[in-house]
């Protein structure tokens, strides 16, 4: 069984891909009300691995989804939705625009 706390970081997770709920569930195979569910309390640990890979996720590495949520955090390819926004933002600027934000940044 994964807790409620993994399922919700594993929503926190997908949030911050923006990523819908209804291509999570055509990545896991599930519809779209087994994913509400799923984001709605604890779940069976095959579900949540699922759901975990199909966030990108290193589940092979690991027996529980929980191992993979660690080294989610741990390798620091987790970002909130804010940052996201920002990396989102960044990416499509102008080259101008990515100087003056990286010169802003340098002096911080």
């Amino acid at each position: 069984m994964a807790a409620k706390e993994i399922v919700d970081v594993l929503e926190e997770i997908r949030r911050g891909q923006g990523m819908s709920t209804e291509v999570l569930a055509k990545r896991t195979g599930k519809s779209p009300e087994e994913i509400a569910a799923f984001f709605g309390g604890a779940a069976e640990e095959p579900f949540a691995r699922a759901v975990a890979e199909a966030l990108g996720l290193r589940t092979d590495r690991y027996e529980t989804c929980a191992g993979a949520v660690i080294d989610y955090y741990k390798n620091g390819i987790y970002f909130s939705s804010e940052e996201m926004q920002m990396i989102r933002y960044f990416r499509g600027a102008d080259a101008c625009v990515r100087e003056r934000l990286l010169a802003l940044l340098a002096v911080l």
